[in-house]
């Protein structure tokens, strides 16, 4: 089997009962789960919380609760319904994080060198 390879930002596209978004993401090895913008969340309609999941925080000696929804992502051409994490990304320049449980799933081989995708921009150029 051939494996597929992602970048340092892939393009996702992320769905629900109220609709579908494509979003850059970061590709994060360091990330257990995948993590996804409360506001994303909101707009696609996805819910109910399944629960919450601590994250230990990389640059804090805390950690925090989170809520963990359903999801269902393409990256790659490939199809994923997963629970993730959900928290404000709103301030950060990704509005999702690709973690170890959709790279495994996906056998994903990850290319640094492969390029970023063009930036998503929310109105179209005149």
């Amino acid at each position: 089997m051939r494996r597929k390879k992602v970048g340092l930002v892939e393009r996702v596209r992320v769905s629900g009962p109220k609709g579908a978004f494509w979003i850059n993401a970061k590709v994060d090895t360091g990330s257990e789960r995948t993590s996804l913008d409360s506001r994303l969340t909101r707009k696609i309609g996805l819910g109910p919380v399944l629960g919450y999941v601590k994250i230990r925080s990389s640059h804090r000696d805390t950690s925090m609760k989170r809520p963990v929804m359903r999801i269902k992502l393409d990256i790659a051409g490939e199809k994923f319904t997963l629970n993730a994490g959900i928290n404000d990304r709103s301030r950060l320049r990704y509005r999702a994080i690709i973690g170890k449980d959709v790279l495994t799933a996906g056998h994903f081989l990850i290319d640094p060198a492969k390029p970023k995708p063009k930036p998503i921009h929310k109105k179209p150029k005149p």
